[in-house]
């Protein structure tokens, strides 16, 4: 009896011994963790769509003669499709006759002649289009090379180019990274930037601007070269989860250009 009130007594006080002291659960490892891309350029997205569509119109100076042949081609390809329409329009009418119970073995046979030679005209106004769109290939390669050799993406590159930009302005995108790699814990893991640094003393006023959502993705508010000077910005991230926390300075830089 006395060995069994000594042996709870022994486990009582390993409880409590135990209890006493925090065990940290989980873990986190950062040690390979970062970004493939560590720099990212943040300029005036309007001053870059004006300098594209200056481009653009250059271009379209330059290669006018090129562009006037490449508009023909493009009516003169429109009008074969609606060709192909109507023809296809009219096949439709001649197999709903067709196929009426109330048509005749004799009237079927008329109707699949001109069915046929529907058809074939189809097949020639295919060709026809298959030369215009070889045409029109060729031209925009001679525009293509002429953009090359003044050193200029293809027009149809620089309208993507302000199409995009155009929706970030439209949609107050902001300027964002990539999710950091190689961060290896247990959920949740929170980020948080800590600070910015600039050679100018500015990063306080950068740090205005800077957000960081899951996964260590750090975004920059749109606009934000309007009211912080240009310069780079290096940032502090810090990531944690229960009990564990981890530094990584200088993760990432921002260049804010003129």
């Amino acid at each position: 009896m006395m060995k069994t009130i000594i042996l709870l007594l022994i486990l009582g006080c390993s409880i409590l011994f135990f209890g006493c002291h925090d065990v940290t659960v989980g873990y986190l490892f950062t040690e390979n963790a970062g970004y493939s891309k560590d720099t990212l350029y943040i300029f005036s997205i309007e001053g870059k769509i004006e300098k594209l569509e200056g481009n653009l119109e250059y271009l379209k100076e330059f290669t006018a003669e090129l562009q006037k042949e490449l508009d023909r081609l493009e009516e003169e390809a429109n009008k074969l499709y609606s060709k192909l329409d109507e023809i296809y329009d009219a096949q439709d009418i001649l197999y709903d006759e067709y196929y009426d119970p109330a048509t005749t073995v004799a009237r079927k046979e008329e109707l699949m002649i001109e069915i046929q030679k529907l058809s074939d005209r189809a097949d020639e106004l295919y060709e026809q289009v298959g030369e215009v769109d070889q045409q029109q290939a060729d031209i925009s390669d001679q525009i293509d090379n002429a953009s090359n050799e003044l050193g200029m993406d293809s027009p149809n590159v620089i309208k993507e180019q302000i199409r995009k930009y155009q929706e970030q302005i439209d949609f107050n995108i902001p300027w964002r990274t990539s999710q950091i790699e190689s961060v290896l814990g247990t959920e949740p893991i929170i980020y948080t930037v800590l600070d910015a640094k600039n050679t100018q003393g500015n990063g306080d006023k950068f740090m205005e601007y800077v957000h960081v959502q899951g996964g260590g993705l750090i975004y920059v508010d749109l606009g934000v070269e309007k009211h912080v000077p240009a310069g780079a910005y290096t940032v502090t991230l810090e990531i944690r989860n229960e009990g564990r926390t981890r530094i990584m300075e200088d993760v990432y830089t921002f260049v804010i250009q003129n």
